[in-house]
């Protein structure tokens, strides 16, 4: 009993030290900050989704909002971050929860641009240079009261 007990431990022992040999080193310092973050998720709207219909541009809606490129919708929170981080753009692309009262979405985004001029202007340097094609959208979103109210009564029950 006590043999096999011996040789268990030794066996492990041997297992472990041989695993170890194949660990990377550790490097002072290397605390992962130099590792790119392709993404930036919007931590209030995980909680509160925005309506979709608030990031539609309205012809008629000449407010000061500015305005976003689109650069993808996803129906996993985890696909839209795997496109954040494919992407290597100057700007870091935000992700942001939306609902079209169905379900959920994640939209990654690009802005906010002042103007309309501005974002055609980036979203045709994006297909030009990476090959991205983009939506314009609104952003930052319009505050619309009534909007929201109808959003809290609709919205999906599964996150």
């Amino acid at each position: 009993m006590i043999k096999n007990l011996t040789a268990l431990f030794v066996a492990l022992l041997a297992t472990g030290t041989g695993l170890t040999l194949y660990l990377p080193q550790f490097e002072p310092g290397s605390n992962g900050a130099d590792k790119h973050i392709g993404y930036q998720i919007n931590q209030d709207s995980l909680k509160k989704p925005l309506l979709m219909s608030a990031t539609l541009l309205d012809p008629l809606d000449q407010d000061s909002s500015g305005f976003g490129l689109r650069l993808g919708l996803f129906s996993q929170l985890a696909q839209a971050i795997s496109k954040g981080q494919e992407y290597s753009l100057s700007q870091i692309p935000d992700i942001i929860k939306v609902t079209d009262q169905q379900r959920y979405w994640y939209l990654l985004i690009l802005g906010p641009y002042p103007s309309e001029a501005q974002a055609n202007r980036e979203s045709s340097q994006l297909e030009e240079k990476h090959g991205i094609s983009t939506t314009l959208i609104r952003w930052p979103f319009p505050e619309n009261k009534k909007d929201s109210k109808a959003a809290e009564a609709k919205t999906p029950s599964v996150p």
